[in-house]
């Protein structure tokens, strides 16, 4: 009687883990599909942007020199260890100041 328990308890709990990973497998499917599906015209009328050596004016209302943009490229492929000619800088933004005071002097302690 107890072995027959304990086999449909296993297969129960088998069936309930293969429906759970069955399940998120097609969710998974289903999210890339949805991605292709939306994210690849983007992806398209992005790469036609501005190349980096072009300035251009920003929501700020200011240009970048081609200097500026070339030190930020140079500081992003640093950072991620990556070479300058797949990066493409499409805006720069000033952060606003809206730090504590302490934020500040810590940010400015650190940066000299």
């Amino acid at each position: 009687m107890f072995d027959i328990l304990n086999v449909s308890l296993n297969a129960l709990i088998g069936f309930g883990v293969v429906t759970v990973f069955g399940a998120l497998v097609l969710f998974w499917c289903f999210l890339k599909i949805i991605k292709l599906a939306f994210c690849s015209s983007k992806n398209n009328e992005s790469d036609k942007g501005s190349p980096i050596n072009q300035a251009h004016s920003t929501a700020g209302g200011y240009a970048e020199d081609g200097e500026v943009v070339a030190v930020i490229a140079a500081a992003v492929a640093a950072m991620f260890e990556t070479p300058t000619q797949g990066l493409r800088i499409r805006s720069i933004r000033r952060v606003g100041n809206n730090s504590p005071a302490w934020s500040t002097a810590g940010r400015e302690k650190l940066l000299s």
